[in-house]
């Protein structure tokens, strides 16, 4: 339904039952609004607008198809959130109009694109003005959030004005398909998520040892012997660009080279720089099989595959992956050492130099520009490629003071169960350390060297140094061996007990120290799992002619360093992710990260993140279609083979995940860390994040600062009763069900521990008296409650040990 009048198309995209009225409701302060991410700019008036009987849309200056698909989408979340329209409206007939002055540029680009919008709610309607397309869809993102719907189904927006534009240009997710397959529609429904979030790249990892995912005409022995089967037609990865595009999101692939390219090698041996035969490696971690590097029927190989991809791919950028190049089979290669040393190369990593420039004048045939993570880094590479950061913000800042763009993967790796406030909080461009070194003439200081052994791969060594004044103040640094120093946060010394956190690569660092004279010993906390830990002093003003260490100190960035930081990248890795858990560990955390992408630096209050977060979670289960909490659900049904799952609900509120990279480390120990391993059990049907706990670690927090407050009392020893009446209900599952049979040991711990919680309850209050004996034993509860079984910790055990502490310190 198109009417052209004067130039100026008018849409009329469907009647249905909406419409605008004035309410006179009071307003609610904006901190009350659900909106993820938060607008740069938000000013809310008095009044709202009630959907009824119909909508109008009115398109006054530019018009397509993707802004009529947007319209569309966003008239189906709001009924999918309920609007069934209102007996309380006039039937006045209100126009929403979408204002765009411009339309996409011919070869879109985020470096390119304008994402800005404003956004006016009033008595008079809708008004979304952009400068071009992308801002138009991004504020209908916006305007989805804003309906809400009563306990009686009125559907209000609020009267508001928005200004808004994203802070990072670059917001993108990757997905990993090689790994593990990835159906098509299961990718769709996260790209749905993605446009919610208003984030905008996916970076799809579409090859790697265990596959190669994309059907080639010119190379078919690829997806034939490459794939197991497993793979994408042309035709379905068009369908995807194109679904994508409609959504605002452009589609990057990865295809990785030099290294991971065993499935390339079970295709075709002859490229690679060790004789075969090969077949597609099941195993994960880094293997052998790398592209020869010398030979130049490689190179023709490259070109024509990239030809081919640039055909399915029309994003200007294109990534080459590039890291974790096993150098054995180039050490081993006479002909590749003899060129190595033919052109003073001097070792592989000059050789991948060369390799990347190679490649890079191959995509530049082809209009693309080269992206790879941080081991392509080389001076040899144009300025033009674009550096992918997983080693952390010293080599991204690295990468942008030398001239060229880079993307932040660290802290933002969300295929670990992480915390969401431990992503919240980290930043691309992150505040400056402040000089830490200045002591003042009443404080005093020690340094600690500290060594902590893990599961999987080196100890992680370095040292902290603490510092105190005269009414015991503590405050200091650490300083990781080969990483930036770093300010401790919540440092606390108790008689020869130490506390601190800090933000790590791993995730939040909080060791607990026990001091014995000179030497230390205790366990670092890495997120939620235990890594013992222990050290010696090696300076301080109690050692005569120590000085305080030096440290690798960043500097600021210059204004033209930071601008060339494009953004980040939530990034999901494979192995413990098939598509039946992907929703369960992309959302709806992804939301905290995108708003950390696109609002504001200053909108870093946590609490208030997890308030809109919770309330996302909701909307976009029904709005979008997300299935993160139906992806639990059905996991628990499977396991207990039956409709009622509370008794493994009740006990998922007392567990969590392992976190960081444990239950990778753990499966690996184990030798079950390989794409044939199961990922059905119940950690699989875990949410990365324990909100119950974490609210019930503040509830603790809230009572012990006023013990006499029965009613905290009351509500925290119900969370205990509940979990132990819940044991007997467990026990008899685990009987008649052997696939839960891993998960005794946890429900024994959340047994004790929910039992240790009523106890020091009683002992605070002083109905209670708690011998040596029970000391010792509580701390072994807790210590055990503590470990990793059946790749879970029971994270109660942490608020439970507040109780403790507040009893024997």
């Amino acid at each position: 339904m198109f009417d052209r009048r004067k130039d100026v198309f008018v849409v009329l995209v469907l009647i249905v039952q909406f419409a605008f009225v004035r309410m006179g409701f009071s307003d609610e302060n904006t901190s009350e609004l659900m909106l993820m991410p938060w607008p740069q700019e938000v000013e809310q008036g008095e009044g709202q607008l009630i959907l009824s009987e119909s909508i109008e849309v009115h398109f006054p200056n530019y018009h397509s198809e993707r802004l009529q698909h947007n319209v569309n989408r966003l008239i189906n979340q709001w009924e999918q959130l309920g609007n069934k329209g209102s007996a309380a409206s006039v039937g006045n007939k209100v126009q929403i109009q979408i204002r765009v002055n411009h339309k996409a540029p011919n070869h879109e680009s985020i470096l390119q694109s304008d994402e800005s919008y404003h956004l006016d709610i009033n008595q008079k309607g809708v008004v979304l003005t952009a400068s071009e397309p992308l801002g138009a869809m991004q504020g209908m993102q916006t305007l989805s959030q804003l309906m809400q719907v009563s306990d009686e189904g009125v559907a209000t927006l609020p009267y508001i004005s928005i200004d808004d534009r994203p802070r990072f240009k670059w917001r993108g997710v990757l997905l990993d398909s090689a790994r593990h397959f990835i159906p098509l529609d299961v990718i769709k429904r996260q790209l749905d998520g993605m446009a919610s979030a208003k984030m905008n790249v996916l970076h799809w990892h579409l090859t790697d040892d265990q596959g190669w995912r994309i059907e080639s005409n010119l190379y078919p022995k690829l997806h034939q012997l490459g794939s197991d089967g497993l793979y994408y037609s042309q035709e379905e990865i068009r369908e995807l660009v194109a679904y994508a595009y409609d959504l605002g999101i452009r589609v990057v692939p990865e295809v990785d080279m030099p290294g991971h390219a065993s499935a390339i090698a079970a295709a075709y041996p002859e490229f690679i720089s060790s004789p075969g035969p090969y077949e597609i490696e099941r195993q994960w971690g880094i293997h052998k099989p790398t592209l020869n590097p010398v030979d130049e029927e490689v190179y023709q190989f490259i070109d024509g595959l990239l030809k081919e991809l640039s055909g399915l791919f029309p994003d200007p950028y294109f990534h080459i992956g590039g890291d974790e190049v096993d150098p054995h089979q180039w050490n081993e290669n006479k002909a590749i050492q003899t060129f190595i040393q033919r052109n003073e190369l001097t070792d592989y990593k000059g050789m991948q130099a060369y390799f990347n420039q190679r490649v890079e004048n191959i995509l530049g045939v082809y209009d693309k520009k080269m992206i790879g993570w941080d081991e392509i880094f080389h001076p040899s590479l144009s300025k033009d490629i674009v550096i992918q950061s997983w080693r952390g913000h010293d080599s991204l800042n690295q990468v942008v003071r030398e001239g060229r763009q880079g993307i932040l993967s660290t802290g933002f790796y969300i295929d670990q169960p992480q915390p969401t406030d431990y992503h919240y909080r980290n930043d691309p461009n992150p505040e400056v350390t402040p000089t830490l070194t200045d002591l003042k003439s009443n404080e005093h200081w020690q340094s600690w060297s500290f060594t902590m052994p893990r599961l999987r791969g080196s100890a992680v060594t370095g040292h902290f140094t603490l510092i105190t004044d005269e009414q015991e103040k503590a405050r200091g640094f650490i300083d990781f061996t080969g990483r930036s120093r770093k300010v401790l946060s919540n440092v606390e010394i108790v008689g020869k007990e130490v506390r601190f956190s800090v933000d790590t690569w791993m995730g939040a660092f909080s060791p607990v120290i026990s001091m014995k004279g000179k030497e230390f010993t205790g366990y670092g906390l890495v997120a939620n799992g235990h890594y013992s830990i222990s050290g010696k002093q090696v300076g301080g003003t109690d050692i005569k002619g120590s000085k305080l260490m030096d440290g690798v100190i960043n500097p600021a960035l210059s204004y033209e360093e930071q601008n060339r930081i494009l953004g980040a990248e939530a990034t999901l890795w494979g192995e413990n992710v098939v598509a039946d858990v992907m929703d369960l560990r992309l959302w709806p955390r992804t939301y905290a990260i995108a708003e950390r992408l696109w609002s504001a630096r200053g909108v870093d209050n946590v609490e208030w993140m997890y308030q809109r977060l919770g309330k996302v979670s909701v909307w976009s289960e029904r709005a979008i279609g997300l299935q993160h909490n139906a992806q639990s659900r059905r996991g628990m049904q499977r396991l207990a083979r039956s409709q009622d799952i509370e008794p493994l609900m009740i006990l998922a509120e007392a567990v969590e995940q392992a976190q960081y990279y444990h239950r990778h480390h753990v499966r690996a120990k184990a030798d079950n860390y390989h794409q044939a391993s199961l990922l059905d059990n119940f950690v699989d049907t875990l949410p990365v994040e324990n909100l119950t706990t974490r609210r019930l670690s503040q509830m603790i927090d809230t009572w012990l600062s006023d013990p006499t407050n029965t009613s905290n009392e009351q509500a925290i020893s119900s969370f205990f009763e509940r979990w132990l009446s819940n044991e007997t209900r467990l026990n008899k599952l685990l009987e008649t069900n052997p696939k839960l049979a891993a998960i005794g040991p946890s429900v024994d711990s959340v047994a004790q521990v929910s039992a240790l919680g009523l106890s020091l309850i009683k002992v605070i209050k002083g109905k209670n008296k708690m011998t040596l004996d029970k000391e010792r034993k509580a701390q072994n509860i807790l210590i055990d409650a503590m470990q990793i079984k059946a790749e879970t910790v029971v994270s109660a055990a942490y608020s439970v040990e507040k109780l403790f502490r507040y009893v024997y310190e």
